[in-house]
């Protein structure tokens, strides 16, 4: 089935946090707002890097002072004016609130203070970043390198290091002067160099600022601009135009831009060529084994706050690429937790002196990271929450939620972030994820160990589990088509939709489980099911209403099947798990919502091990392909109505706790696409007694249910976001 887009949000003591997935599912979780007194949460402790900090203490304006002095005193800052003091002051603790928010989004690696902690983003990206025209990773490649060869992979070893092998000088500082892409193109040309000859030079970064104006072949504006930002591609056009680069000895650096003093005699290294790397992580790292050094650009968002650990952020800036490093080599051991487990990383030497990162190196996980959206609200959180528009949740998410994906797969990535940032700390953090490959459960599977991590207290034993459902459910790359054509028509259908929020308080559900119990069996039904046939037949009571004549109503229940396995491997498994239980109704006046719930039963009794077993491997195929068919066939005879359910109840999002306390509110998405189905999430109140329904209808049947007695019986709807 296509994809659609599932939504999530938590809202903490200082933040919101949204997740969605993008195929069929949205929440959100609300926990308290910052108080008005300005309190921040401790970004770093005195334990080793490996460490994750305790993000659970705050910390006064005292504290911030005292912190500040310390900063002042470490990194030697001397501000001219009482006016500036303060001024950096309250930058200073703007960043250290960035570095907690850092620090949740890249668990694996140590945010804190440093020595930029006294620059607003935009000052340090100024002053100490400097690749120009990065928009996307190719448009630092002009066009006038030749393409490199595609090299084997095979082979390659577990871990490398150029630092190990002699070809990499020690680190340097570029100052507040934006020509990271100078020593980006120094780097490689020492590696280059050392390769050729065996000796390592150091070679002047001064040379580029003062003298090289080359610009980009293909962005006429990117032009090598000394302190004001360049790029590499550029520079080595330079070089070889010129003649070479002389040594650091013979052209110092001076952290500024001066007159040309250029001496073709002194030329240490002459540059012939150079070649483009394809964005291929196997081939940057054949090419590193193989070539040297390597110069990249990267986004250095994550850079200004970071201290150690292998950083491996949950969401990766779609901003431009704004920093030129030079690549040094790659290790095996790292922490990711996108995927749950020890993954590679890169070994990155940055020019920011050796107080910064790790002796000023960076490790950088391996993979392709997760695109992410960045926004600011003006307003408080608890003020956005008691809007009356249930669509402005929306706002929140990375991605329109529940919707068709696009046959174009970068426009649906399997996840996606928005982090969204309130005034007076409030922030609201959405994942959207592909509903083709993951459900709610993998959904919460993912943020609990996150906030594990944030908290932590996560012990990395490793999931063998993970796999356990593509083993059991091996995917398939062919389906015919006129299954996918059945699926896409069962749940994208063109039209107005709504959706509305309805709180079932606890006494009104034990009076509709009395109601609701049917002939079916003695057991009274469960809160789900008799929400469910009581909705089911509001649904049917309202198309009647606006058609005019009753039709065949159609119910489908997303099943888990994760509880169903016996034994029980699947809960930890990434994987989208659940089948459709399908009942059916002539939709005739007077059933009974007893009736309806005996109908709903029976239509998944049958889902017990035996039948997971015949799902499973090729002849499971077989038996899902019989499915198709007799869907196919009951859908040819007469358009039915069709209504789906889902419960995300009892998955324990409310247990949560990111270091801030458990969240307050959980919520799902505001509108979906215009192409869907009617359909009904059900998620726990915060006591865990009462039900919401977040019920998606057309907007002709929404107006009927919303005046339907027999529903307003049970149901309260709610006209805000959020009653908090």
């Amino acid at each position: 089935m296509k994809g659609e887009s599932l939504t999530l949000c938590t809202i903490a003591n200082i933040a919101v946090f949204l997740i969605t997935l993008s195929s069929t599912l949205s929440f959100c979780l609300a926990l308290h707002e910052t108080p008005q007194e300005p309190t921040i949460f401790q970004v770093t402790d005195e334990n080793p890097i490996p460490n994750i900090p305790n993000l659970n203490r705050k910390f006064s304006r005292n504290f911030i002072h005292k912190e500040f002095q310390v900063f002042i005193e470490k990194y030697e800052k001397k501000y001219s004016t009482k006016e500036e003091h303060m001024h950096r002051l309250g930058i200073f603790a703007k960043n250290l609130a960035r570095a907690a928010e850092h620090q949740a989004l890249d668990p694996t690696a140590v945010h804190g203070v440093t020595q930029f902690s006294d620059l607003s983003e935009e000052e340090f990206e100024r002053l100490y970043t400097g690749v120009k025209g990065g928009a996307a990773a190719p448009q630092l490649f002009d066009s006038v390198g030749s393409e490199a060869v595609k090299l084997e992979v095979d082979g390659l070893p577990e871990s490398f290091d150029w630092r190990e092998k002699g070809a990499v000088t020690e680190v340097k500082t570029q100052g507040a002067c934006g020509s990271c892409w100078a020593f980006s193109t120094t780097g490689v040309i020492e590696g280059a160099n050392f390769i050729a000859t065996g000796k390592l030079l150091n070679l002047s970064e001064q040379q580029l600022v003062d003298c090289d104006h080359m610009c980009d072949t293909r962005e006429k504006t990117a032009c090598d601009d000394g302190c004001g930002g360049g790029l590499m591609t550029n520079a080595y056009k330079y070089l070889i135009e010129s003649g070479g680069l002389q040594e650091e000895s013979t052209y110092p650096y001076t952290g500024r831009r001066d007159e040309c003093k250029f001496q073709p005699d002194k030329v240490a290294v002459k540059v012939v060529n150079f070649t483009n790397i394809p964005i291929d992580e196997n081939q940057v790292a054949a090419n590193l084994v193989l070539r040297g050094p390597l110069a990249i650009g990267l986004n250095a968002v994550f850079m200004q706050t970071y201290i150690g650990g292998v950083s491996c952020p949950l969401i990766c800036g779609k901003r431009w690429l704004n920093h030129g490093v030079l690549l040094v080599g790659y290790g095996a051991k790292g922490f990711s937790i996108l995927r749950l487990g020890n993954q590679p990383y890169w070994i990155i030497k940055n020019s920011w002196g050796k107080r910064w990162g790790e002796n000023g190196y960076y490790r950088l996980c391996r993979g392709h990271g997760v695109p992410f959206l960045s926004a600011r609200i003006s307003c408080r959180l608890s003020e956005f929450l008691k809007h009356h528009e249930i669509e402005s949740l929306n706002k929140l998410l990375p991605c329109q939620p529940f919707t068709k994906e696009s046959n174009n797969e970068d426009d649906h990535p399997l996840l996606v972030c928005q982090a969204t940032i309130f005034a007076c700390g409030g922030l609201a953090l959405g994942l959207g994820m592909s509903h083709k490959i993951t459900d709610v459960q993998t959904g919460y599977n993912l943020v609990n160990v996150w906030s594990t991590i944030c908290r932590g207290s996560y012990q990395n034993d490793g999931n063998p589990a993970l796999a356990e459902a593509s083993i059991a459910f091996p995917p398939r790359n062919q389906v015919p088509q006129n299954y996918i054509s059945m699926m896409e028509n069962l749940w994208f259908t063109e039209a107005n939709y709504r959706t509305k929020r309805f709180i079932f308080e606890a006494n009104a559900i034990a009076k509709l489980k009395a109601m609701a119990k049917g002939g079916y069996s003695e057991a009274t039904p469960t809160r789900i099911q008799a929400l469910s046939g009581l909705i089911w037949k509001c649904f049917m009571e309202a198309s009647r209403a606006v058609s005019g004549s009753a039709k065949p109503s159609i119910l489908v229940q997303a099943v888990s099947l994760r509880p169903r396995r016996k034994p029980n491997l699947l809960h930890d498994s990434i994987g989208n798990l659940f089948w459709w239980g399908i009942a059916s109704s002539l939709a005739e006046k007077g059933t009974k919502v007893s009736e309806l719930v005996d109908v709903m039963k029976e239509s998944v009794v049958a889902f017990d091990d035996e039948y997971l077993d015949s799902l499973q491997g090729e002849q499971g195929f077989e038996a899902i392909s019989e499915y198709f068919d007799q869907l196919e066939t009951m859908f040819s005879l007469e358009k039915p109505d069709i209504f789906g359910f889902t419960s995300w109840c009892n998955l324990g999002y409310y247990k949560l706790d990111y270091g801030w306390g458990n969240p307050t509110w959980f919520a799902l998405f505001g509108k979906v696409g215009s192409a869907f189905r009617n359909h009904t999430v059900f998620v726990e109140t915060k006591c865990g007694k009462g039900i919401e329904a977040w019920i998606t209808l057309d907007e002709e049947r929404m107006l009927v249910l919303e005046k339907d007695p027999e529903f307003l019986k049970f149901a309260s709807p709610n006209l805000k976001i959020s009653s908090l």
